[in-house]
């Protein structure tokens, strides 16, 4: 997916990029090497390469949904309940 939208990018840009689900390009990618007998084979004039880190940054959301519908349900009966007691 990450490759796919950098390819569209590069599209708008002007450039020509090599796409993913062609089984030739399946099949060079797999069987090369290093990335640069890949872009050799593909004849391709540009090579991006990068080194992706993926991370996991926890937000800060306040209480967690299931915990505010708790609270919720606990509050309509108690409300209700009072509501009942005064009629």
């Amino acid at each position: 997916m990450l490759a796919d939208e950098l390819a569209a990018r590069l599209g708008e840009l002007g450039f020509e990029a090599v796409k993913g689900g062609d089984p030739k390009v399946t099949r060079i990618l797999e069987q090369a090497k290093s990335p640069q007998q890949a872009a050799k084979q593909l004849g391709a004039g540009f090579l991006i390469e990068a080194h992706l880190a993926p991370q996991t940054i926890e937000q800060p959301t306040g209480k967690p949904r299931c915990q505010r519908a708790q609270q919720r349900r606990r509050w309509l009966r108690s409300s209700s309940a009072s509501t009942h007691r005064s009629r």
